[in-house]
C-alpha cells in the first residue's frame, strides 16, 4: 500500500511539474476542463467525451484512445493527455483495481505518452529520481 501511495504521489506531481513547466496551469485548476486553454472545439469534446468515459470505468480504452492522439503532437492533445493523467490519479484506488489497472501501469502509460510528446527526459528522470 505504501508503495502505491508512493507511485500515485509521484504521478500527481509529475502532472502538476508538466502543467506548471509548459503550460503555466495550476493542476488545482482541473476541476473546470475549460481552465486547460484547450483552443480547438472538437478537442474540447473529446476531452470531455473522454473523461465519461473514465467514469464509465474504459480506462485502457481512454488511454488506447489518448495515445492515437499523438500523431498531431498539438498543444491541445498533450493538455487533453494532461488532463486524463490528473483524472485518473484521482480515482479511487478500489475503482482502479476493479476495472485491472493498476498505478506502476499508469505510470508507464503516461511515460510513453510524454515521450511521444519529447518530453519525457525533463519530466520522468527529475519526478521519479531515474538516472538516464
Amino acid at each position: 500500500m505504501f508503495e502505491q501511495d508512493y507511485i500515485l504521489r509521484m504521478i500527481r506531481e509529475c502532472v502538476a511539474v508538466a502543467m506548471r513547466m509548459f503550460f503555466g496551469i495550476h493542476p488545482d485548476n482541473l476541476e473546470n476542463p475549460d481552465s486547460l486553454m484547450i483552443q480547438d472545439q472538437e478537442k474540447r469534446d473529446l476531452s470531455n467525451e473522454l473523461i465519461l468515459k473514465l467514469q464509465d470505468g474504459d480506462i485502457r480504452e481512454v488511454l488506447s484512445e489518448l495515445h492515437a492522439l499523438t500523431g498531431e503532437h498539438t498543444k491541445d492533445d498533450l493538455l487533453i493527455g494532461l488532463e486524463i493523467y490528473s483524472y485518473i490519479m484521482r480515482m479511487d484506488e478500489n475503482f482502479l483495481d476493479a476495472n485491472q489497472i493498476d498505478y506502476p501501469e499508469i505510470r508507464e502509460d503516461m511515460r510513453t505518452f510524454f515521450a511521444q510528446y519529447g518530453i519525457s527526459d525533463q519530466l520522468f528522470h527529475l519526478i521519479f529520481f531515474e538516472s538516464s
